[in-house]
């Protein structure tokens, strides 16, 4: 066996896992492959896990809510996690996944509070902090000296900060463009309550 297929192996055995749900409603995970004969190749194996989704879910990885999107690489947020990582673990490493909870382009919202935890899931489909704080019209405390931003989407809201480009009546609804956020767009909602 050459040295390519042996780390193909070793990936397989030690890095290649599923995301199961548990009956909880927590996660876990499980490995995908155990040792051949003389370890020389791989068994797949059943987890448990609910969402076959092996060979498709990985073109969809950047949709996730879980999904840090980084170039080379995109992150697997829960993954890092559930491993207990310090290093952020690609969503390649991810098999099947039961935790895949995509970002839809059309999204209810219920109140203002529901919109600020809206924008904290989405923002890292941003390119950078700048971007999403654009499109969605507010500007957080930042270090003059560093540029650091000081507060979470959240602690800016909670302080009394202003979003000039959110919704300004709920229930709503909004379209979310993942595929092709345009930051010098503004963002589209319509009311859905009832009208007075």
């Amino acid at each position: 066996m050459n040295s390519t297929e042996q780390n193909n192996i070793s990936f397989l055995l030690k890095q290649y896992k599923d995301i199961v749900k548990n009956d909880d409603g927590s996660f876990r995970l499980a490995h995908r492959c155990i040792p051949g004969t003389n370890n020389s190749y791989v068994k797949f194996v059943d987890t448990g896990v609910h969402s076959h989704n092996e060979l498709e879910h990985e073109c969809y990885c950047y949709k996730c809510k879980y999904c840090e999107l980084n170039y080379p690489f995109d992150f697997c947020l829960l993954r890092t996690t559930l491993e207990n990582s310090s290093i952020k673990v690609p969503t390649h490493y991810v098999a099947n996944c039961d935790a895949y909870d995509p970002i839809e382009y059309l999204n209810i919202i219920r109140d203002k509070s529901e919109m600020i935890n809206f924008i904290e899931m989405v923002q890292q489909c941003f390119g950078c902090p700048e971007y999403c704080e654009k499109y969605f019209g507010f500007s957080p405390n930042v270090d003059d000296d560093t540029g650091k931003v000081l507060e979470t989407v959240k602690e800016y809201y909670e302080r009394g900060g202003e979003f000039a480009n959110i919704p300004d009546k709920y229930p709503c609804v909004i379209y979310f463009p993942i595929d092709n956020i345009n930051i010098h767009e503004k963002l589209e909602w319509i009311y859905i309550g009832e009208e007075c």
